[in-house]
């Protein structure tokens, strides 16, 4: 839509054509997202449920991996102050 406009801005299109052309362009993409959201609505739940699965099992490897570099600068802080 953006390259639409300065396409007709540079080629100098009357303000009301170009109204009318804008507007016919934002009636078809507003009834094509609307007729998308309403035959996708159902598959939204499903996509919805699949990704809380998984951000559980993202936040499970993220606690996991936090816990390793823990233990390992506890470990290495440990070594240092023993040669002290």
């Amino acid at each position: 839509r953006n390259a639409t406009m300065t396409f007709w801005g540079i080629r100098k299109m009357n303000f009301l054509k170009f109204a009318a052309i804008d507007f016919a362009g934002c009636a078809v993409w507003g009834t094509m997202l609307v007729a998308a959201g309403y035959f996708l609505s159902s598959s939204a739940n499903k996509i919805i449920g699949e990704v809380r699965q998984l951000e559980f099992f993202l936040l499970g490897i993220l606690i996991i991996v936090i816990g390793f570099f823990v233990v390992i600068r506890y470990a290495s802080n440990r070594r240092k102050l023993r040669k002290i």
